[in-house]
């Protein structure tokens, strides 16, 4: 039979290959998955990149929108115009939005004027 010419010494160097080849296989897929994500990661930046502008310039394009419609609002009622319920839930939804996004304090202080001038 065979199994009676194997040594200890056999079998603890057959194991230790089996061992060094599982740990390089995993080496080299850990590089491989490492280079390929570099890889994927450099071609994606510029469209990344693209996106993040993308998105800079229509939070600010919102922002101005907002502003515009809050200040437009609030010099009508300094005015002595008065909004419809729709308009006011409308102005109300704005300003929070506004507030949430970091609006300056200038429309906060009209807003606080106006409120305890009773206007809106």
């Amino acid at each position: 039979m065979i199994m009676e010419n194997i040594t200890l010494g056999q079998i603890a160097a057959a194991i230790g290959l089996i061992g060094i080849l599982i740990g390089g296989y995993k080496a080299l897929q850990k590089n491989i998955r490492e280079g390929l994500q570099k890889i994927v990661s450099d071609l994606l930046k510029p469209i990344t990149d693209s996106i993040n502008q993308i998105n800079y310039r229509l939070d600010k394009v919102d922002m101005e929108s907002t502003k515009n419609f809050l200040v437009r609002c609030l010099s009508d009622v300094e005015k002595g115009e008065k909004m419809t319920e729709v308009e006011t839930e409308r102005f109300w939804e704005q300003y929070e939005h506004y507030i949430t996004a970091g609006g300056n304090t200038y429309i906060k202080n009209k807003v606080v004027k106006l409120q305890e001038e009773g206007k809106i």
